[in-house]
């Protein structure tokens, strides 16, 4: 963070443009985490393996401490060619609560 330059992921979750990606988000420590992803707003599909009817949409989500896990899920849309997801609290960003969202050119497999 602050003067410390942006260093690539080197293992990026890796999506295709127009996917349906879901994402579990786990928290087995106490501590609350206010995760956010950039570029997209998501849906939140399910709350400790609950599905959810109507999730919300947005574009942070708290996960509550105490092995806890929200599933969101977003529409690779953007074209933009990394998304960054990460806990919105500046020390646990610092201590690596980061990653990214990688879109890839090839073609799927069937």
């Amino acid at each position: 963070m602050h003067d410390t330059p942006f260093v690539p992921n080197p293992n990026p979750m890796r999506v295709h443009y127009n996917d349906r990606v879901e994402i579990t988000i786990f928290n087995n420590n106490p501590d609350g985490h206010p995760i956010h992803l950039h570029q997209h707003t998501f849906q939140v599909v399910a709350v400790n393996g609950e599905r959810l009817e109507n999730g919300a949409l947005r574009d942070t989500i708290y996960v509550e401490g105490g092995c806890q896990s929200v599933t969101i899920a977003f529409d690779a849309v953007n074209p933009a060619s990394t998304a960054l997801l990460h806990c919105h609290l500046g020390f646990h960003q610092e201590a690596g609560m980061f990653s990214t969202v990688q879109y890839v050119a090839e073609e799927k497999s069937l």
